[in-house]
């Protein structure tokens, strides 16, 4: 039998504090969460969000690293609340150009990618 661990409601209550200011101070953070929601995602498409991942080494240029930083700092000033780190900056920006890339590629389909 698994023990159960007790909930600390005053955690409870400083987290739902904490996450109550900055949806006041930052409502379109409150919208684009409703948004999510409000299109119903499958459990599918949620696990998906949280997609099994592989960590992968790359060494950058110090010139690029600045860049990613700037992206980062940008991110975080306009989307508060957001904890968002150089990693997140890879995978998101990785994840937009291969996005434009295969749009991009799509006419040419058969050829490779």
């Amino acid at each position: 039998m698994m023990a159960r661990r007790l909930i600390n409601l005053a955690e409870v209550r400083a987290a739902r504090a904490r996450l109550e200011a900055i949806l006041t101070e930052h409502p379109e953070v409150r919208e684009r969460t409703a948004a999510l929601f409000a299109a119903d995602p499958t459990a599918e498409e949620l696990e998906t969000m949280a997609e099994e991942s592989k960590n992968t080494n790359i060494r950058l240029p110090l010139s690029l690293i600045e860049r990613l930083d700037c992206y980062v700092e940008h991110r975080r000033n306009h989307e508060p609340g957001l904890t968002f780190t150089r990693a997140d900056a890879v995978r998101s920006l990785v994840h937009q150009g291969l996005d434009a890339w295969e749009q991009a590629a799509a006419p040419n389909k058969g050829k490779s990618r």
